[in-house]
């Protein structure tokens, strides 16, 4: 029998997607940049953002998205793909203080 991971943190995220498929996250935080400390956006580059995943599994869990939006890293354009590797190097060097 398989353990079951419990994450109760994560109740809020399923409540509000369930209702169906709204707008990608990553998209509308890439079209907001006057909403970074709201969306916990810690970076940003020409081609991508850097930001603090709010239902995480482990704690300090970053997540590095191109803005264009592609299915795949595959499909992604070579700055887009290019640009995760620079915006987490940004990330890797700052020291974040968050309220």
């Amino acid at each position: 029998m398989a353990n079951t991971l419990y994450a109760p943190w994560r109740l809020d995220y399923i409540k509000e997607v369930s209702d169906g498929p709204k707008e990608c996250f990553l998209c509308e935080a890439a079209k907001t940049p006057e909403k970074d400390e709201a969306n916990l956006i810690l970076a940003r580059t020409a081609n991508c953002l850097l930001m603090l995943n709010r239902y995480p599994y482990v704690n300090g869990h970053l997540m590095a998205a191109p803005y264009r939006h592609a299915p795949t890293p595959v499909e992604c354009t070579v700055p887009g793909a290019g640009g995760i590797d620079g915006v987490m190097v940004l990330g890797a060097g700052r020291r974040w203080n968050w309220r």
